[in-house]
């Protein structure tokens, strides 16, 4: 098949305050189609859906700005546990590519103070797949985990 979904499990460490800072909507998995029909360039592959997006609400009594971070759990493994080690990467608006790994990414940084805000990208931008060291077997489906984590930026 030309199209290989794989599928991103999602986590949620939150930061609590006076009410809570939370994801909202975060599905306990949520796959997200990579299609060699969506080549961003010969090394990056982009999303078939366009509309991956997170909500976050704030119900703190006391809002300030805060950040969304991303980290893997592993790497990009098949069902017949063939990897693709930093082949999980993301875009962001400037076109900036950082691979996901172990350590928290900073993906998302909002200062609105919003009750809800949602952090979204188009299909070339944030979550994508990146060529890999090891090549893909494109009869299998791949998994990573993603651990979402939300912090508070404390006001001076």
């Amino acid at each position: 098949r030309a199209d290989r979904p794989f599928r991103l499990s999602s986590f949620t460490t939150v930061a609590v305050g006076e009410g809570e800072l939370a994801v909202a909507d975060l599905q306990a998995q949520r796959t997200c189609t990579i299609s060699k029909k969506a080549v961003l360039n010969p090394k990056l592959v982009g999303r078939t859906d366009d509309d991956w997006s997170i909500t976050v609400s704030d119900t703190r009594v006391r809002k300030t700005a805060w950040r969304l971070f991303a980290s893997l759990d592993g790497h990009l493994t098949s069902d017949k546990s063939h990897t693709l080690p930093d082949a999980v990467v993301f875009r962001r608006e400037d076109g900036t590519v950082l691979i996901l790994d172990d350590q928290p990414t900073l993906i998302w940084l909002d200062e609105t103070g919003a009750s809800s805000a949602s952090v979204r990208w188009d299909a070339d931008k944030g979550l994508l797949m990146q060529e890999s060291v090891n090549p893909i077997c494109v009869s299998e489906q791949y998994t990573a985990g993603i651990n979402w984590l939300l912090e508070t930026v404390e006001n001076n």
